[in-house]
């Protein structure tokens, strides 16, 4: 038991060593030269509006039924969570959701980040939401009404997903939310 309470530490440093001898050597590597209209020219443009996402979850609801619109409740881990980062990169991001999302929902975003600091309340009054709705992994959105009441979720992200496979989904969840 000894020995192995020596060779893990030992392990896991060398296994983080050969990682960082791979991705530096592989960071080093010249990219090729992108043709305009390629997918990878395109994946990382960012829109010069990003969409404004409150982190308060009790105000957007006094604002939901001042606005007579659901809210689009994200659950993320922003600097960790690979799904979570892709899904902002190709849906969040994008032109089309950011109008769509704007004008039709209250968008709020609970993070749980593990790199970036966060005080405690906001830390607490996240997990407390994140059990309140059982939300069982990251990401995870879910459509309210400005009650609070759940009427849609998507747990996960699929790569394959575009901003408009979410448009379609949360214009459906809104005609259900009872929202003008």
């Amino acid at each position: 038991m000894i020995a192995m309470k020596r060779v893990v530490p030992w392990a896991v440093a060398c296994v983080a060593a050969l990682f960082l001898g791979w991705y530096v050597s592989d960071a080093s590597k010249p990219l090729p030269p992108m043709e305009p209209g390629d997918a990878a020219a395109t994946a990382d443009a960012r829109p010069s509006v990003e969409l404004k996402w409150s982190a308060d979850l009790s105000k957007a609801l006094v604002q939901a039924k001042a606005e007579h619109k659901p809210v689009l409740l994200s659950f993320t881990g922003s600097d960790w969570c690979e799904a979570c980062i892709s899904l902002d990169k190709a849906v969040f991001s994008a032109a089309d959701f950011i109008s769509f999302a704007s004008s039709n929902f209250i968008p709020v975003q609970l993070d749980f980040p593990l790199k970036k600091l966060q005080n405690d309340e906001v830390a607490r009054s996240n997990a407390q939401l994140e059990e309140k709705y059982k939300v069982e992994g990251l990401p995870t959105l879910l459509v309210l009404n400005a009650d609070g009441k759940e009427i849609w979720r998507r747990a996960g992200y699929r790569p394959k997903d575009k901003a408009a496979d979410y448009i379609g989904l949360l214009q459906k969840a809104a005609a259900k939310s009872g929202a003008d």
